[in-house]
C-alpha cells in the first residue's frame, strides 16, 4: 500500500514549507476545531453573554448616578434596585466569563490532542528509510515543541 494513503487525511494536505504568510495553517487547524463545534458554539454563546453584560454595566452605573443627583433629594429605592441588578449582570458576566474560558480551554486541548495522535500515526506508518535520514530524537522534540506552542497559543488566544 502506497504510503500517502496510509497517512491521516489531514497530514497528507501538509505542504513541507509555508514562508508565504498565507492563513492555510490556520484553516487546518480550524478542520481540528470542526469536531468540536459544540464546545466552540456554547464558547462563543458565552463571550456574547459576558461581552454584553460588561456593556450594560455602565449604563446602569448612569442610572445610579442620575438618581442619586435628583434635585430635591436622592432616590434611594432606585440606586438599591439599579445596584442589585448590576450585581447580578456583574455575577451573570463572571459565571459566563470562565465558561467561555473553559470551553475554548478544553478545545484547545482536544486540538492539540487530536493533532498530536494524527502527527504520531503518521509517524508509525514512515518507512525505515525516513527514520535513518532523520535524528528522531530532534524530530520527536521538535513535535513536542512545536504542539506545545499551538496548544498554549490556542488556550491563551482563544480564551481572551
Amino acid at each position: 500500500m502506497d504510503e500517502e494513503l496510509r497517512q491521516p487525511p489531514l497530514l497528507n494536505a501538509l505542504p513541507a514549507n509555508n514562508n508565504d504568510g498565507s492563513k492555510k495553517p490556520l484553516w487546518r487547524l480550524m478542520v481540528y476545531a470542526f469536531w468540536d463545534w459544540g464546545i466552540f458554539l456554547l464558547g462563543l454563546g458565552m463571550m456574547v453573554i459576558s461581552q454584553s453584560a460588561d456593556i450594560i454595566v455602565p449604563l446602569f452605573t448612569g442610572f445610579v448616578i442620575d438618581a442619586l443627583s435628583w434635585p430635591l433629594s436622592p432616590d434611594l429605592k432606585a440606586v438599591t434596585t439599579y445596584s442589585i441588578i448590576m450585581g447580578v449582570i456583574t455575577i451573570m458576566s463572571a459565571i459566563a466569563s470562565y465558561f467561555r474560558a473553559l470551553c475554548f480551554s478544553i478545545m484547545s486541548e482536544r486540538i492539540s490532542r487530536n493533532l498530536s495522535n494524527d502527527v504520531f500515526a503518521s509517524l508509525v506508518h514512515k518507512d525505515v528509510s525516513f527514520f535513518d535520514e532523520k535524528k528522531i530524537g530532534e524530530f520527536l522534540s521538535w513535535l513536542s515543541s512545536d504542539i506545545t506552542i499551538i496548544k498554549n497559543g490556542l488556550g491563551m488566544n482563544v480564551a481572551m
